[in-house]
């Protein structure tokens, strides 16, 4: 009867062995799993990492490339409007010398298209 005893007991164990190691694979391939997930959230969070330096690092290139061509247009326009500026005072002097030759021209009571027509001018001198 011992020997039964023995058996059924070793048996008992056999049976609370089985299941624990079915529990312990069942386990193990859920945490399988779960590495398995885990690696791909770690992968795909570094994927995003190095996307978000090299947009950071190209959004730096584009600023620095925007801040050279600003200060490049300011310049320009800097020339632009000193150039503008000398043209208006040479435009301004220009009229005034027009003015005076009009006036010259004028002063002998014919008008300019009677000049430019070939009229001469009373004091003679056309």
């Amino acid at each position: 009867m011992a020997d039964h005893d023995a058996i059924e007991q070793a048996l008992s164990r056999y049976h609370a062995l089985k299941d624990a190691a079915a529990d312990t694979h069942a386990i193990t391939v859920r945490l399988m799993d779960e590495v398995r997930d885990l690696r791909q959230q770690v992968q795909r969070l570094v994927r995003q990492l190095d996307e978000a330096k090299r947009a950071r690092r190209r959004d730096r290139a584009m600023e620095r490339r925007l801040e050279s061509e600003i200060t490049s247009a300011r310049n320009e326009l800097k020339r632009k409007e000193a150039r503008r500026d000398a043209k208006a005072e040479e435009q301004q002097e220009l009229l005034r010398l027009v003015e005076r030759c009009q006036e010259f021209l004028t002063s002998g009571g014919a008008s300019i298209k009677e000049i430019e027509a070939g009229i001469a001018l009373p004091n003679g001198r056309f």
